[in-house]
């Protein structure tokens, strides 16, 4: 059987990654990949193994599939670009990686023959992935017409991960909990070590590594009521306004705590095992 030819709009990490994992399945071959610079584009092309390099979309012409992965400030412009191209075009699906953006940016590209839709990996690609090995059991959200839904089922599915479907008016909010989950998690890592710089403590950051875990392995094991700990959870307030004393001299740090403390004292509350006056005090120290 004819392997499947696909282009790729976008050089970097998530276009290395999937151009590498959809190869590696025997059922596609990389044909193109447009990038900013005919360099970027090879740099991508050797990190996959195969294909060309290209600063032209109309050279994605032979292509079954088209993945685009650029900003999501550039999925306007590059759907105009691919509009413009559409007469040399013959792509059965032509989908984007955004979290935030739903497939009707590409609504002006849809036809009989050519279906768009959105796939949103739930991992970070701070570095690209080789190997479908990786990749394993990676869920994806999926956005977009039912058949463009099935179309990339089966194509995450090919590439033994896993996938849910999105509504295109939940993409915006669905994205903000994937943000506090991945991007936020590692600015509190980042203020953590920022604390024990402070001290002189910098190299014993890893140190955190097992705390953090065992809190999260809590949260996804049972419910972030049973894996809050602290004083907060304990209505130690006295503590609270102590720490805050502490830390009031780094810049950002101490309103970041109140804030996130607040948070805290919601999920104690849905707990329910401190009494309404500790909870008033817990709020007073944090206020």
């Amino acid at each position: 059987m004819d392997k499947q030819k696909f282009g790729i709009i976008g050089s970097g990490t998530l276009s290395k990654t999937f151009g590498s994992l959809l190869v590696e399945t025997g059922v596609y071959e990389l044909d193109v990949v447009v990038g900013r610079s005919k360099a970027s584009a090879e740099d991508c092309i050797r990190f996959v193994g195969e294909g060309t390099g290209s600063k032209n979309i109309s050279d994605l012409g032979n292509c079954d599939l088209i993945l685009v992965a650029v900003p999501d400030s550039a999925l306007g412009d590059c759907c105009k670009k691919l509009q413009q191209a559409k007469t040399t075009l013959g792509a059965k699906m032509i989908l984007h990686f955004s979290g935030a953006c739903s497939s009707l940016v590409f609504s002006p590209l849809v036809s009989e023959s050519t279906l768009v839709g959105s796939l949103h990996p739930l991992r970070a690609f701070s570095e690209p992935i080789g190997s479908l090995s990786d990749f394993v059991g990676t869920n994806c959200a999926l956005e977009g017409a039912p058949n463009s839904i099935q179309y990339m089922r089966d194509l995450v599915a090919l590439l033994q991960g896993e996938s849910f479907e999105l509504d295109e008016k939940s993409k915006l909010q669905y994205h903000a909990a994937a943000v506090f989950a991945s991007n936020y998690l590692v600015a509190s890592l980042n203020v953590s070590k920022k604390i024990l710089e402070d001290l002189g403590l910098g190299e014993k950051f890893y140190l955190l590594q097992g705390l953090m875990q065992s809190a999260t392995g809590e949260v996804f094991r049972s419910s972030p009521q049973s894996a809050l700990t602290g004083p907060i959870e304990r209505g130690d307030y006295g503590l609270v306004r102590e720490q805050l004393r502490e830390i009031s001299h780094l810049p950002g740090v101490a309103s970041l705590y109140r804030e996130l403390g607040l948070q805290a004292v919601d999920i104690v509350e849905e707990k329910g095992d401190l009494a309404g006056q500790e909870i008033v005090k817990i709020k007073e120290a944090l206020s």
